[in-house]
Protein backbone atom coordinates (compact mmCIF):
# COMPACT_ATOMS: atom_id res chain seq x y z
CA UNK A 1 0.00 0.00 0.00
CA UNK A 2 1.21 3.67 -0.73
CA UNK A 3 -0.14 6.87 -0.26
CA UNK A 4 1.59 9.92 -1.80
CA UNK A 5 0.47 13.40 0.31
CA UNK A 6 1.53 16.63 -1.90
CA UNK A 7 0.93 20.13 -0.89
CA UNK A 8 2.55 22.76 -3.48
CA UNK A 9 2.76 26.47 -3.70
CA UNK A 10 3.14 28.69 -6.91
CA UNK A 11 4.51 31.80 -7.89
CA UNK A 12 4.45 34.03 -11.04
CA UNK A 13 6.31 37.83 -11.52
CA UNK A 14 6.88 39.74 -14.48
CA UNK A 15 10.58 40.61 -14.72
CA UNK A 16 11.55 43.28 -16.94
CA UNK A 17 8.77 44.14 -19.20
CA UNK A 18 8.42 40.77 -21.35
CA UNK A 19 10.34 37.96 -19.58
CA UNK A 20 8.24 35.87 -16.48
CA UNK A 21 8.99 33.91 -14.50
CA UNK A 22 7.27 30.64 -13.23
CA UNK A 23 8.46 29.07 -9.67
CA UNK A 24 6.75 26.46 -8.11
CA UNK A 25 7.63 25.49 -3.75
CA UNK A 26 6.57 21.54 -3.24
CA UNK A 27 6.73 19.28 -0.30
CA UNK A 28 5.45 15.84 -0.31
CA UNK A 29 5.82 12.46 1.66
CA UNK A 30 5.15 8.83 0.47
CA UNK A 31 3.63 6.38 3.36
CA UNK A 32 4.48 3.37 2.14
CA UNK A 33 3.23 -0.25 4.77
CA UNK A 34 3.26 -4.19 3.49
CA UNK A 35 3.92 -7.64 4.95
CA UNK A 36 6.35 -10.47 3.78
CA UNK A 37 5.85 -13.95 4.03
CA UNK A 38 8.45 -16.33 4.11
CA UNK A 39 8.72 -20.48 4.66
CA UNK A 40 9.74 -23.50 3.85
CA UNK A 41 9.13 -26.99 4.38
CA UNK A 42 11.34 -30.33 5.14
CA UNK A 43 10.95 -33.68 5.24
CA UNK A 44 12.88 -33.84 8.31
CA UNK A 45 11.64 -30.83 10.37
CA UNK A 46 8.80 -28.82 10.85
CA UNK A 47 7.29 -26.60 8.20
CA UNK A 48 8.52 -22.68 9.32
CA UNK A 49 6.56 -19.31 8.29
CA UNK A 50 7.86 -15.86 9.16
CA UNK A 51 5.63 -13.04 8.35
CA UNK A 52 7.32 -9.56 8.32
CA UNK A 53 5.78 -6.16 8.52
CA UNK A 54 7.51 -3.27 7.08
CA UNK A 55 6.00 0.08 7.19
CA UNK A 56 8.28 3.88 6.66
CA UNK A 57 7.66 7.61 5.06
CA UNK A 58 9.85 9.31 2.10
CA UNK A 59 9.94 13.03 2.39
CA UNK A 60 11.03 14.88 -0.38
CA UNK A 61 10.93 18.88 -0.91
CA UNK A 62 12.13 20.99 -3.97
CA UNK A 63 11.81 24.37 -6.28
CA UNK A 64 11.18 23.68 -9.87
CA UNK A 65 10.26 26.92 -12.20
CA UNK A 66 10.74 28.29 -15.43
CA UNK A 67 11.81 31.79 -17.05
CA UNK A 68 9.57 32.54 -20.18
CA UNK A 69 11.06 35.06 -22.66
CA UNK A 70 8.30 37.14 -24.91
CA UNK A 71 8.61 39.31 -27.66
Amino acid sequence: MRLRLKHGSTAERTILGDIHGLAILFTEADIYAGVSITGSVSQSSAAQFCVNPHFGVAPNAGLTGSVLFGG
